[in-house]
């Protein structure tokens, strides 16, 4: 099957789809199509902010000021190359960590065969939603710029539902992971292992096999970023 045919059939015909990408796990076309994706909505996103005014409401003496005007630049220069560098870096990772896991659940807990390349293959195009969640953003920031100067440029996961005034908390952080994309690429992650593991695997057995690790890192992730202090401005 032709990479764009699959790429499509990810989104049309998941499981015939994940049926060919662990039979022939090539993951370099989703990969590059996520990387390019994030850095373009990042770049534009990054752009399209007008710093002054986010930082305006925290302005009460010159020293505020004084640190709004250096933060403002220091944006403005670091976020072109956080655009390019960020993607580049953490989309690979991601991959690896997931095929990683993945690998080990379903080698070492569920005594199925699945070779690193296979679950990696099977973990950049489960990526995809991101990818379409990019599309979403850049032409929402290109449609409406002042979405972003609000909590989120389109509301995507369950934070949105909360009133940012209220400010991070572990509840909020854990809302926040939850978000359309990342609900769809755990369906398409069990669709692929449970083809990879050639029908031992049921969709149901591998969807928890998926959750579990997932649902740990987000509990973790939510209790550690609760516990920083935050220093956004308000409504953000």
């Amino acid at each position: 099957m032709h990479e764009v045919k699959r790429i499509i059939g990810v989104f049309i015909q998941p499981k015939r789809a994940f049926e060919d990408i662990v039979a022939h796990p090539r993951w370099l076309a989703p990969l590059l199509l996520i990387i390019v994706l994030s850095q373009v909505a990042i770049f534009i996103t990054s752009h399209s902010i007008d710093y002054k005014r986010v930082f305006a409401g925290q302005q009460q003496t010159e020293e505020d000021r004084q640190s709004a005007q250096l933060t403002t630049q220091l944006m403005t220069v670091a976020m072109p190359i956080l655009a390019f560098v960020l993607p580049l870096v953490f989309s690979p990772i991601a991959g690896l960590s997931i095929a990683g896991v993945m690998c080990w659940i379903l080698r070492r807990r569920l005594f199925t065969p699945v070779s690193f390349r296979q679950a990696f293959a099977v973990a950049c195009y489960a990526g995809l939603p991101g990818a379409a969640g990019c599309i979403v953003t850049i032409v929402v920031a290109l449609a409406m710029p002042q979405r972003l100067h609000t909590a989120y440029v389109w509301p995507s996961n369950l934070a949105a539902l909360f009133d940012p005034k209220f400010g991070p908390n572990f509840i909020t952080e854990l809302a926040e992971s939850i978000d359309i994309q990342t609900v769809w690429s755990i369906l398409l992650l069990a669709v692929g292992f449970s083809a990879a593991s050639a029908g031992k695997l049921s969709f149901r057995r591998t969807l928890m096999a998926v959750v579990a690790p997932w649902a740990v890192f987000v509990v973790v992730k939510s209790a550690v970023f609760a516990a920083i202090p935050s220093s956004s401005p308000p409504g953000w």
